[in-house]
């Protein structure tokens, strides 16, 4: 079974832009990531199928985000960039498909 956690994490990593490779982004950036992943990302997402993640679990994820971890939107800005990126990333391996 590909969870979305598991599908994102690979696809991620091949982007050039691993938070386990930190040689080919700054230390920083990949400690955000790590952060952003670990915290955020992975809890909420870890135990959805990739084929089973719709719009609604994302924009239910920005409004968690939002009103309970009580984040700025600039943050969640953030957050929405890294999940396009690798979904974008996942899309290119065929583990989702854009319909």
């Amino acid at each position: 079974m590909t969870t979305a956690w598991t599908a994102m994490e690979s696809a991620f990593a091949s982007t050039g832009r691993s938070t386990r490779n930190a040689t080919q982004i700054e230390q920083t950036t990949a400690y955000g990531y790590r952060g952003m992943i670990e915290n955020y990302l992975k809890p909420q997402f870890g135990e959805i199928r990739l084929q089973k993640l719709v719009a609604r679990d994302i924009q239910q994820y920005y409004t968690w985000l939002m009103d309970e971890k009580e984040l700025s939107p600039n943050t969640v800005i953030k957050h929405h960039n890294l999940l396009t990126n690798t979904l974008n990333a996942a899309e290119r391996q065929e583990y989702i498909m854009k319909i």
